[in-house]
């Protein structure tokens, strides 16, 4: 008799889309819950690491994300005035996609009949011995406020904008990630494929207010960034739909406690969401959802308890390792002193590339379960 006969999946983002693939793959069966009528995506990009690319392989997805976007080879920080800080080139290239046409590929994949949209999973939901929940509802997860109720969500103060803008750029953008800084402020522009950049900016500002339409931000943006150099005003000017976000994460230390309880068990950003810094947060739940479904299909005896325990003791250091480097250099690249940002300018500029790397190192950590001697 099998650990488990079904599984219960809440949230179709990308970490519940991927667990079910990774389901349907090993021919597990299992529901997937989504609480809107209808599915619908950012238009903004992503990055994906190359420590993934043998999960995409293994999902047979690698091909077509390969086909999507593009690789980036380069890294290079920038002042506002876009003089380059430091540069170096990544000895394993990563790939930069649009999310919304990725999420259109997971979608495609699975099968629309253990689909159930409109449906609210609620954390109390009756579930049979040899079944699981799988929480995936992302950072405000109501599963995970009903399981713990007091983990608290921490608030860096800053606001992230994104999009994705049409327009031909000079060739040294070609598979290049330029991180632009200074000014208490932060441009990302990183190309997607072709003539397409997708584009994030980082600003001041308390979580909870009015998050503004694409027409205002447009216009509040170009003038945060009119010091900046005149490519980052035409990449927002370009840009038709402009998504905004809070940067909030879960601080480590608040959350020392099980990522399951009984039946149910946490993924991706339901329970270790994480600032942008290291373009890592879509990673680290393509990781949890393929070490979580691994487990789940390799054990065949003893307990869901067990299968959890190990998910969790196979992921959480890296994650918070992860989760605490992105908000210490979120919080390095914004200065609101001018003594400070220009303190802040110079030692990108004097510090070693090596040291650079070091920091996006546990980002490139091979993923436990693609080595063949953990069970």
């Amino acid at each position: 008799m099998p650990l488990i006969h079904h599984v219960h999946i809440a949230g179709a983002g990308i970490a519940g889309l991927t667990m079910a693939l990774c389901l349907q793959q090993q021919g597990i069966p299992y529901t997937l819950h989504e609480q809107d009528a209808k599915i619908s995506y950012n238009d903004v990009g992503i990055g994906l690491s190359n420590n993934i690319f043998p999960i995409l392989e293994k999902l047979e997805l690698l091909p077509a994300i390969r086909l999507m976007g593009c690789e980036i080879a380069q890294f290079r920080f920038a002042d506002k005035k876009l003089e380059t800080l430091k540069e170096f080139q990544l000895a394993k290239p990563a790939l930069s996609v649009n999310r919304k046409q990725l999420h259109e590929l997971l979608f495609s994949r699975i099968d629309k009949n253990r689909l159930q949209l409109s449906s609210r999973f609620p954390a109390a939901y009756a579930v049979e011995e040899r079944e699981v929940v799988v929480a995936a509802d992302g950072i405000h997860s109501a599963i995970r406020g009903a399981l713990f109720h007091d983990i608290p969500i921490r608030n860096s103060g800053q606001v992230l904008w994104r999009g994705i803008a049409c327009m031909p750029l000079p060739e040294d953008f070609k598979n290049t990630y330029h991180d632009i800084i200074g000014s208490n402020l932060r441009f990302a522009i990183i190309h997607n494929r072709g003539n397409y950049y997708s584009w994030y900016a980082i600003t001041q500002g308390d979580a909870g207010k009015v998050i503004i339409p694409s027409a205002a931000a447009r216009q509040m943006l170009m003038k945060q960034f009119a010091a900046y150099h005149p490519v980052v005003n035409m990449i927002i000017h370009a840009t038709d739909n402009i998504y905004c976000n809070y940067l909030q994460d879960i601080k480590p230390a608040d959350r020392r406690i099980p990522w399951f309880k009984n039946n149910t068990v946490l993924v991706g950003d339901a329970i270790h969401p994480t600032t942008p810094n290291l373009a890592n947060g879509a990673c680290l739940a393509i990781e949890d959802v393929y070490v979580l479904s691994s487990l789940l299909g390799r054990h065949q005896h003893g307990s869901i308890d067990e299968v959890f325990r190990q998910y969790q003791r196979l992921r959480e250091a890296k994650v918070n390792k992860i989760v605490q480097q992105s908000w210490r250099l979120g919080k390095l690249m914004h200065q609101p002193n001018k003594v400070l940002d220009k303190a802040m300018l110079l030692g990108a500029r004097i510090t070693p590339a090596f040291v650079f790397k070091r920091v996006y190192n546990p980002v490139l950590e091979k993923v436990p379960m693609l080595a063949e001697n953990v069970g």
